[in-house]
C-alpha cells in the first residue's frame, strides 16, 4: 500500500489551494523527490463527490507526507487535512488511476491533457471500486 496526504497550502497574499501528494509504488525505498504532487483547487470536496480537474506539478520530498509548517522561501504554510493509505491501480507519464478507502472505496482515474508540459491539467474522475 502507498500513503497519501492532502494538504491546506496556504499562500503569502492569503489565497490558498490544496496539495495532492501521492506515494508512488516502491517510494519509501528512494530518497528525495518521490511524491507524485498535485495542485487542486479549494473548491473540492475531499473525498471527491465527482470528477474534478487539477495541476500536476514537480514531484514533492517524502517529508510532506507528515509535515506541517512554513514552506520554505517563503511560499507559505501547508496543514494536513486528509491523509490514508491507497493503491495505485495504473501509472504512467499521462495517466494515474488510484484507489482510496473512504466510507466505501473509490478509483480516481486521472488523465493528461493533450500535450503534457511539466505543469499540466489533469481531469480525475470518480469512479466505484
Amino acid at each position: 500500500m502507498s500513503a497519501w496526504v492532502l494538504l491546506r497550502h496556504e499562500l503569502p497574499d492569503g489565497a490558498w489551494h490544496h496539495d495532492w501528494l501521492i506515494e508512488p509504488p516502491g517510494a519509501g525505498l528512494s530518497v528525495g523527490p518521490s511524491l507524485i504532487a498535485f495542485r487542486v483547487g479549494p473548491e473540492i470536496a475531499w473525498p471527491p463527490a465527482g470528477g474534478f480537474v487539477a495541476t500536476r506539478m514537480a514531484p514533492h520530498r517524502r517529508e510532506y507526507l507528515t509535515y506541517e509548517g512554513p514552506v520554505s522561501g517563503g511560499r507559505g504554510r501547508v496543514r494536513r487535512v486528509a491523509v490514508g493509505k491507497c493503491r495505485i491501480v495504473d501509472i504512467s507519464d499521462t495517466s494515474l488511476a488510484v484507489a482510496i478507502e473512504f466510507e466505501r472505496a473509490i478509483v480516481l482515474k486521472g488523465r493528461a491533457a493533450e500535450g503534457a508540459a511539466a505543469e499540466t491539467l489533469w481531469r480525475f474522475d470518480l469512479e466505484s471500486a
